[in-house]
């Protein structure tokens, strides 16, 4: 039986209320099928059965987070200060500070949540662990960036921002 033949039978079960079709493009046997006695008489045969088959309804996925607040200006601005955690100004970087971001596993938080530590610090941040290395310096890396976010040259755009989510 070919895919044409089996959309004729499915065309007539619709036409004759046997199934319908539902959003998915998938069709769905009504009560009419069992109360006609076609289920009893005749079994569907398998490339039919196999036609009116239909998944189940599909688990919604969470949203995914809407693209995070990027901005070049910001990140130079953090970028121009000296480590928070050793006070060096040679090779400084933009950290991004994950403790309550809010960013979930192997997603960078928010450009307005960053710190600015040296080349040094930023590995050892990595390799100890945030909240290890954050402890050991006795800095709250969160206070921090937020400090960071409200002297930065795009502070309206990040409390704008900020409102939204």
């Amino acid at each position: 039986m070919t895919l044409d033949e089996i959309q004729k039978i499915l065309d007539e079960f619709e036409a004759e209320g046997i199934v319908w079709k539902n959003e998915d493009g998938g069709y769905l046997l009504t009560d009419k099928y069992y109360s006609s006695g076609y289920a009893r008489s005749k079994p569907p045969h398998k490339q039919e059965r196999a036609a009116l088959m239909t998944l189940p309804p599909r688990i919604p996925k969470k949203p995914k987070r809407a693209s995070r607040w990027r901005s070049q200006a910001h990140c130079n601005f953090v970028r121009s200060h000296a480590c928070s955690t050793c006070g060096s100004m040679v090779a400084i970087e933009v950290a991004h500070v994950r403790i309550g971001s809010g960013a979930g596993m192997a997603q960078k938080p928010n450009d307005w949540s960053t710190v600015s530590l040296c080349k040094e610090c930023h590995q050892i941040q990595h390799s100890i662990g945030e909240r290890t290395f954050w402890k050991s310096a006795g800095v709250d890396p969160i206070e921090l960036a937020e400090a960071f976010a409200k002297a930065s040259p795009k502070a309206a755009e990040i409390r704008a921002r900020k409102a939204e989510q």
